[in-house]
């Protein structure tokens, strides 16, 4: 399978978590969690790559390597433009990472993780800082993913970290020294699993600001092996507080290959990349070259729900206008290159199909009560892994999550598909491995479709990716 042309892969080998994703001198970083030695999952090194428009992306030299300490997991970066931390030199923008130490494991298999910081004044170059970590294990395994923020109204910076089965509060006024403030959870999901990554960060509805919790949650194959889950709140700056609750689990995306999210730093909108893929089969997607992917860049928001609730949606941000080749009416054919349908459905029961000449199809059908149903059973490869035959992972069905239909877009890019139904309010990310693209397109109950195709384009690479590393 070919590479995605506007979605981020690594130069080579294996990719999994958004990291440090900011908007800094003058381009958007995203940094990745990232084997550069093999196309599985193994010691982490920060990748790094930066882009105009968060969709033609450069690869940079990697930015962080295993040291002492452990491996580099995932993390996050600000902006520290008062000079907080004492690391800057104060006349240039100080851009500063933190990350979790993975240690090797103790005589009881267990990783006792701890939190560094990294910096840089030029956004290529970055020193760890001498007094690694800067926050220590507070005793419980799998202690890590900080996401940090400056919060105005308490005037500190707020760090958010997974612990095990919560989401643990600390507070700064330096980025270097920290004390804990509160825990989330646990007790908050049903779904069972080790937390992850969380996010924390206010949307605007209506005139009044709400505050989103996101989780990534690493469950049983019941559950999908991998889901985001979040919760709407409120936040002083010390506590998090869930305001709205619901009777099953809100996830940010229905489809199976989504995880890990995080959203940028330094942007006004509130703008969300994701490791496309599932923590129960990444490593087996039959990709030659490379093995894994980030989302396409999703603009989050919310609605009132069909009962009223604040909700999350994600769409996906615009195309830059001179990716696009061609755009216009939707016909029978599809290009081997990304693509992107929109339309309105005028009536609430269709089907829409992509198909190829090898026989294989994938089908998406809304029914007369706007059910919508994926099935990916007969799209390609699907023989990669056992968890791929259990009926959770061929075929996802979404109840609507809106009082009245709103406008799709389904987009394809490489293995990636991603569909956005009513506004983004159902959002599911799949991952498809036909033997050839598909090229056909079956419609019903549709009119007024439109096709929008993007020119190719190739990520291009560092010419030193190593040029950092320690020698």
């Amino acid at each position: 399978m070919k590479r995605p042309h506007y979605r981020l892969t690594a130069w080579q080998n294996w990719t999994n978590d958004p990291n440090g994703l900011i908007y800094a001198f003058g381009r958007y970083h995203a940094f990745y969690q990232h084997h550069p030695y093999d196309r599985h999952w193994g010691p982490m090194h920060w990748g790094h790559a930066t882009s105009p428009d968060l969709y033609r992306w450069t690869q940079q030299p990697i930015a962080l390597y295993p040291d002492e300490n452990g491996t580099c997991f995932s993390g996050s970066a600000v902006f520290d433009s008062a000079n907080s931390s004492g690391l800057g030199d104060g006349e240039r923008p100080l851009l500063v990472l933190m990350y979790t130490s993975h240690p090797e494991a103790d005589a009881d298999g267990r990783h006792y993780e701890t939190q560094s910081l990294a910096w840089s004044q030029d956004g290529e170059t970055f020193k760890k800082y001498a007094g690694n970590p800067v926050i220590p294990n507070n005793g419980v395994p799998d202690f890590r993913d900080p996401k940090v923020f400056w919060h105005a109204p308490s005037a500190a910076w707020v760090c958010v970290l997974a612990a095990y089965d919560r989401v643990a509060i600390y507070r700064s006024p330096n980025l270097i020294d920290w004390t804990h403030a509160s825990d989330f959870g646990p007790g908050q999901s049903t779904i069972p699993g080790v937390w992850e990554c969380p996010d924390l960060f206010p949307l605007e509805l209506e005139g009044q600001t709400h505050w989103v919790l996101l989780v990534s949650i690493a469950s049983d194959a019941a559950h999908g092996r991998g889901v985001v889950q979040y919760f709407i709140g409120d936040f002083d700056g010390h506590l998090f507080t869930r305001s709205v609750t619901t009777a099953q689990p809100r996830l940010l995306d229905q489809g199976n290959d989504l995880y890990a999210v995080q959203t940028f730093a330094n942007t006004e909108a509130r703008i969300l990349l994701g490791w496309a893929a599932n923590p129960g089969y990444a490593g087996d997607t039959p990709t030659t070259g490379f093995c894994g992917q980030l989302s396409a860049p999703r603009l989050l928001s919310l609605y009132r729900d069909a009962n009223g609730r604040p909700a999350l949606a994600a769409r996906p941000v615009p195309m830059p206008p001179d990716t696009i080749a061609t755009t216009g009416p939707a016909t029978t054919e599809l290009p081997a290159t990304p693509w992107q349908l929109d339309f309105t459905p005028t009536d609430p029961a269709f089907s829409l199909e992509l198909y190829n000449h090898a026989g294989e199809y994938l089908s998406l059908m809304q029914s007369s009560t706007r059910l919508l149903t994926l099935d990916r059973s007969h799209s390609g490869d699907m023989s990669y892994s056992p968890l791929l035959e259990l009926p959770q992972f061929r075929r996802r069905e979404v109840a609507p999550r809106t009082a009245t239909p709103g406008h799709w877009q389904i987009t394809l890019d490489g293995p990636l598909l991603e569909i956005y139904a009513d506004d983004g309010s159902r959002v599911l990310t799949q991952l498809v491995y036909p033997s050839q693209p598909y090229t056909g397109l079956r419609l019903e109950g549709l009119t007024d479709v439109n096709l929008t195709v993007f020119h190719p384009y190739t990520i291009p690479q560092a010419a030193d990716p190593f040029l950092f590393r320690k020698s």
